[in-house]
């Protein structure tokens, strides 16, 4: 079965050479690629995501998937056939979620299989998680639902689009699996999202901006939650208490 490799190393991805594979008969037919004009746009396979508890313990794996695609050459199932850790396992999945495959790995596509090598290097010892940038005047604000919109409708929708430029980690403020936290913007403008996926879809974006207003330290809270509604008032209600290292402030008055 055709293989192409993913080279992930420190958060960075690396395109790696694709394994040899057997000649074909010259009789054999070759493979179909479909044109149409009804394919939508293809998006392409995402660098997986490098957990930073398998960074932090100095961790690599390789996992190899399985991925089922239609004419269109998007990804419909995919399945692990060599697993590593728990959390590299996730990673490449969730890599591979709502992708499809490019002109080239079609004609790698054999009775609607393609198989893919993600392989996760040990960080060098120079990469490290990110503290997260909170600003000093926040340790103890005052939440408020944010009455500007989020932006998406989607959990999955703010996690592809909210990514730290320079491709650092930060360690999250839970450490849950599934969880990630991304820091972006200057430091007046600085936004902070946590991001939380459920059987590797995420299902949960949490956007904080901390400002001041009128002399108070105030931190708007927007969220996206893909529950029931009682759930996610309950979600709400909790995430409303506080980011763990700056608790909402107690309304003394």
């Amino acid at each position: 079965m055709p293989n192409t490799k993913l080279l992930l190393m420190g958060g960075m991805l690396w395109a790696g050479a694709a394994c040899a594979q057997p000649a074909l008969p010259a009789d054999a037919p070759g493979p179909t690629v479909v044109t149409s004009q009804d394919c939508p746009p293809a998006q392409p396979i995402r660098p997986p995501y490098f957990p930073p508890a398998m960074v932090r313990e100095g961790r690599n794996g390789v996992v190899v998937l399985d991925l089922e695609v239609d004419a269109c050459g998007r990804v419909t199932r995919a399945s692990i056939q060599k697993k590593s850790r728990k959390e590299f396992d996730e990673a490449a999945l969730g890599s591979v979620r709502d992708a499809s495959l490019s002109a080239e790995q079609l004609t790698k596509v054999k009775d609607g299989h393609f198989q893919l090598e993600v392989a996760f290097q040990k960080p060098r010892n120079d990469i490290k998680p990110q503290r997260i940038d909170w600003p000093t005047t926040h340790g103890s604000p005052r939440y408020v639902v944010d009455d500007e919109p989020i932006g998406y409708s989607k959990a999955s929708e703010a996690n592809d689009a909210i990514q730290d430029p320079d491709g650092r980690m930060w360690m999250p403020p839970y450490m849950v699996n599934g969880s990630q936290f991304v820091q972006v913007g200057e430091p007046r403008h600085r936004e902070f999202w946590y991001f939380l996926s459920v059987d590797r879809v995420p299902k949960l974006a949490v956007r904080y901006r901390p400002m001041m207003q009128e002399g108070e330290a105030v931190v708007r809270l927007a969220m996206i939650c893909e529950d029931t509604e009682e759930s996610c008032a309950k979600t709400r209600a909790v995430f409303m208490q506080g980011l763990p290292f700056a608790k909402a402030r107690r309304d003394t008055r």
